[in-house]
C-alpha cells in the first residue's frame, strides 16, 4: 500500500506536451494558450520548453494523502484539457489532442524529513501478468542531484522511485500511461506503432533534508531560480525543476518507444532464423527439397519483408541514439548554468559535470546519475543495433541458401523438360522407324529381322535418361512419407544408394 503517514509532505505533477502532431500528412498545432511571460514557473497555461513542447505543472494541496495520487492526477488532467477545450471550443478535439500531444507525466514528492524511502506508489496495470505494479525504493546513493547550502549543514537530495513488483522485485519492462475518459490512470503495454502516444511516467522525491523554514524556503528558492531578497528570477530560462523533469520526460519517452520496436525486431528476427536455420538442416538438406516451389518463395519473400522491418528499426534505433544524446548534452549544459546561477544564493549544486560541454559518457564514481540516466539509455539501444545487425546477417545467408534452393529447382525443371524432350524424340523416331523403315542390312551388315532388337537398342540409349527420371520419381514419393518411420527405415537408405552410384554420374550436366 501506498505509506504517506509523514509529517509534511506535498506532491506536485509535471505534464509533458508536444506544441504540435503530424496527422493524416497534416500539421496539427497546439492552439493559442494565453500570453507567454517571463515567470519561470509553470502558470495555468503552461510554459513553452525548447521549440516544440510544453510543460504544465500542477500542485496538489499540502497535507492530501499519497493514496490519492490517482484522483488528482485526473483531475489535474482534466483540468489542463479544459484549458485546451477553451482555447479550442471543441472539447472532442481537445481530448484528442491532449492523447496523443501528451509525452509523460512526473509525480514529484516534495518531502521535509531526510529520506524519502517511506514513500511509495502503486499504479494498476493491464495488459500483463501482474495487476498493481509500485513505484518505491530510491537508492540513497543514487541521487539524481543534491542542494547545499552555505551557512547550513544540511543537504537536500532528488530521487527516482523504482518500478517495482509485489514481490520487491525489478519490473525492468517499459509501460505507457493511459488517461483515458472515466477511468484512473493505469499503465498499459505499449503500441509499436510511430502514432501512438506511449506517455512515459516518472515518480520521483525530493528530500529536504530539515524542516526548518529557513532552510526550506532556501531551498525552494533554488528550485525555483529566484532571488529572495530581490523577487527576481535568477535567469529567463527553465528552472531546475522544470529542467530537469522536462528532460527525464523526453528522454524516457523516446527511449521506451524505440526499445520496444527494437525488441519486437529482436525477437523476430531471432525466432525466424532458428526456425529457417532448423528448417534447412532438417533430413540433411532434405525437407527444403521436398517444399513446393511456393513454400519456398514465400518463405524468401517472408526473408525479405523481416529485412526490411530491421533495416528500418536500425534507423530509427539511429535517429534516438542522436536525439538522447542531444537530450543529454543539453540538459549537461543547462545544469551547469544552473549551478553558476545558484551561486548568487550562496547555494551549491553537486552535478559533477565540471564544464559544460558536449558529455563524453565517460564511466567514473563521480558521473551524476541524472545524466548516468541517458548513458544507460544509449548503451541498451547500442546493444540493440549490434545485435540486431547481426542477426541481419545471419538472415542475409539463410537468404542467399534459399535462392540457391530455388534456382537449384529452376535448373533441375529445365534438365527435366529436356529429359523429357529427349525420351519423346526417341520414342517418336522409334516408332517412325518400325513403321516405314524396312531394315533388311545396317550400315555394318548386320541384319535386323526382329523389332524387339531395335527396342532394345533405343532403351539402352534411354538408360541413364529413365534413371534420372526413377530417381527424382522415388525422391519425390519419399517426400510424402518425410518426418515418419517409412522415410527413415526406406526412403534415407535408398537415397544414399543413388548418390553413391557414381556410373550415373557421367550422363549428368557439369
Amino acid at each position: 500500500m501506498n505509506v504517506s503517514q509523514h509529517a509534511q509532505f506535498e506532491y506536485v505533477f509535471y505534464f509533458l506536451f508536444r506544441t504540435y502532431l503530424w496527422q493524416d500528412n497534416r500539421r496539427w498545432d497546439e492552439p493559442p494558450l494565453g500570453l507567454e511571460t517571463n515567470k519561470r514557473h509553470v502558470l495555468q497555461h503552461g510554459i513553452r520548453f525548447g521549440e516544440d513542447k510544453r510543460l504544465f505543472r500542477r500542485n496538489v494541496d499540502e497535507g492530501e494523502p499519497l493514496e490519492n495520487w490517482a484522483e488528482h492526477l485526473t483531475q489535474k488532467w482534466q483540468q489542463i484539457c479544459q484549458v485546451y477545450a477553451e482555447a479550442w471550443g471543441n472539447q472532442k478535439q481537445a481530448q484528442q489532442y491532449c492523447q496523443q500531444a501528451l509525452l509523460g507525466v512526473a509525480l514529484l514528492i516534495l518531502d521535509q524529513g531526510d529520506s524519502v524511502e517511506h514513500h511509495s506508489v502503486n499504479v494498476q496495470v493491464t495488459g500483463e501478468d501482474i495487476s498493481t505494479l509500485q513505484f518505491a525504493q530510491p537508492i540513497e546513493s543514487e541521487a539524481l542531484f543534491r542542494v547545499n547550502i552555505d551557512g547550513f549543514n544540511q543537504t537536500a537530495s532528488c530521487h527516482r522511485f523504482r518500478a517495482i513488483t509485489s514481490e520487491t522485485r525489478p519490473f525492468l519492462k517499459n509501460l505507457q500511461l493511459r488517461l483515458d475518459n472515466n477511468t484512473l490512470p493505469y499503465l498499459a503495454p505499449l503500441q509499436d506503432s510511430e502514432s501512438a502516444a506511449n506517455a512515459a511516467l516518472l515518480v520521483c522525491a525530493f528530500s529536504f533534508g530539515s524542516n526548518v523554514p529557513e532552510w526550506t524556503s532556501s531551498i525552494r528558492n533554488v528550485l525555483i531560480g529566484r532571488n529572495s531578497s530581490t523577487g527576481r528570477v535568477l535567469s529567463k530560462q527553465p528552472p531546475l525543476l522544470s529542467t530537469v523533469f522536462a528532460r527525464l520526460i523526453m528522454g524516457q519517452w523516446q527511449f521506451m518507444r524505440i526499445e520496444f520496436a527494437a525488441q519486437n525486431v529482436r525477437f523476430r528476427l531471432q525466432d525466424r532464423n532458428a526456425y529457417y536455420a532448423n528448417y534447412a538442416h532438417q533430413g540433411n538438406e532434405a525437407r527444403p527439397h521436398c517444399a513446393r516451389t511456393r513454400l519456398l518463395e514465400k518463405q524468401l519473400q517472408e526473408m525479405h519483408s523481416l529485412d526490411t522491418q530491421a533495416r528500418f528499426v536500425i534507423s530509427r534505433i539511429q535517429g534516438a541514439l542522436q536525439t538522447i544524446e542531444i537530450n543529454g548534452d543539453n540538459l549537461a549544459k543547462r545544469l551547469e548554468q544552473i549551478r553558476q546561477e545558484v551561486q548568487q544564493l550562496n547555494a551549491q549544486l553537486q552535478f559533477h559535470l565540471g564544464e559544460a560541454q558536449k558529455v563524453r559518457w565517460q564511466s567514473s564514481d563521480d558521473e551524476i546519475p541524472i545524466l548516468a540516466v541517458f548513458k544507460l539509455s544509449l548503451i541498451k539501444l547500442q546493444d540493440h543495433q549490434v545485435y540486431i545487425a547481426q542477426q541481419l546477417k545471419y538472415l542475409e545467408a539463410l537468404r542467399d541458401k534459399w535462392r540457391l534452393y530455388l534456382e537449384k529447382r529452376k535448373t533441375q525443371l529445365g534438365e527435366y523438360l529436356n529429359t523429357l524432350g529427349t525420351v519423346l524424340i526417341f520414342l517418336l523416331a522409334g516408332t517412325t522407324g518400325m513403321v516405314t523403315l524396312n531394315v533388311n542390312k545396317g550400315l555394318l551388315g548386320l541384319t535386323f529381322e526382329n523389332p524387339y532388337i531395335y527396342l532394345g537398342l533405343i532403351a539402352l540409349v534411354l538408360t541413364p535418361i529413365l534413371w534420372r527420371i526413377t530417381a527424382w520419381t522415388a525422391k519425390r514419393f519419399c517426400c510424402i512419407f518425410y518426418g515418419t518411420w517409412l522415410s527413415r527405415l526406406f526412403c534415407n537408405p535408398i537415397a544414399k544408394w543413388v548418390e553413391s552410384v557414381e556410373f550415373f554420374n557421367w550422363f549428368k550436366k557439369p
